[in-house]
């Protein structure tokens, strides 16, 4: 799948320019669908990785097409092949305005892969790559530029499925933190490790404050993967690590969340939208994974 609007074309052929690229994948694809292949459920394997890619693309879609302010949506690049994910950003205007840090952009593009991730989760197909930031081309033949080459490279660890910042991109926003004055990076969570992360599951339940319904189904999905998961892989020293930090960021998620919804703090004290919100959290608490209890079933 892919949108062919190039970014970026020249008159004179074709240009690079300043964009945030994203490069991820699916953990354990390969492996996924040689075990389902082998137990003879290979053509529904099949049905559930298209139906689930198709209906993450057709969201990207409807970003992409939807009327902009800024108009900057339309210059979104998105490939999509089997496991693989390729988004490319562009800042429009940087050139004639070199204090622009693309903080609009940022601010689409982490609520577009978050849903992009949080769509593929909830069908057990999770994401693991990087986001940087540097000159960079793409269009229906050719995909080029070091930010490809870096956001590649941060999945080569074999890390856990979270997509990260590499240093580039993450010196951008920081620029646009600074002249924010806050120095805060919205919508990341920071690992153990240092390295920063698209917190998806933050972008799927704040952007329904205030007026939307707390999707508790996407919360159920995600905690039933990742106990299967677990489950699965029990004794794998390579595989069963990944699922149990998704535990933990699942289980993190839960907790804050019910903690301090995000918006709430914003509205009056006594509000009763922002009370009925903040009830609505509550329910995440009884959502968290019980790890040791999960693989003592295999016991």
């Amino acid at each position: 799948m892919s949108i062919d609007k190039p970014l970026c074309q020249a008159e004179s052929g074709p240009a690079m320019r300043p964009s945030f690229v994203c490069h991820a994948d699916i953990l354990g694809f390969c492996e996924l669908s040689r075990a389902e292949i082998d137990k003879g459920h290979g053509e529904a394997f099949l049905e559930r990785l298209y139906g689930v890619l198709s209906t993450a693309h057709t969201r990207l879609q409807y970003a992409l097409d939807a009327p902009s302010p800024t108009l900057w949506a339309e210059k979104f690049k998105m490939k999509v092949y089997t496991d693989n994910v390729i988004l490319g950003y562009p800042i429009r205007g940087i050139e004639s305005d070199p204090q622009r840090h693309g903080e609009l952009e940022w601010e689409q593009i982490f609520p577009m892969f978050a849903s992009f991730q949080t769509t593929l989760a909830t069908e057990g197909f999770f994401l693991r790559g990087g986001i940087a930031f540097g000159d960079f081309f793409m269009d229906s033949i050719v995909v080029f530029g070091k930010p490809l080459f870096d956001a590649h490279d941060m999945d080569k660890s074999g890390g856990p499925p979270r997509i990260v910042l590499h240093g580039s991109a993450e010196k951008e926003l920081r620029k646009h933190s600074e002249a924010r004055g806050d120095g805060s990076l919205p919508g990341l969570r920071q690992d153990a490790d240092g390295k920063w992360f698209i917190d998806y599951l933050h972008w799927a339940f704040a952007r329904q404050f205030p007026n939307g319904d707390m999707p508790l189904d996407v919360i159920q999905k995600h905690k039933q993967w990742i106990e299967d998961r677990l489950l699965q892989n029990i004794g794998d020293k390579g595989v069963f690590p990944k699922y149990k930090w998704l535990a933990d960021y699942h289980n993190s998620f839960c907790r804050d969340f019910a903690c301090s919804p995000p918006g709430s703090a914003l509205w009056p004290k006594g509000n009763s939208v922002c009370g009925a919100w903040r009830a609505e959290a509550q329910k995440l608490r009884n959502f968290t994974i019980e790890i040791e209890a999960v693989t003592a079933r295999k016991a």
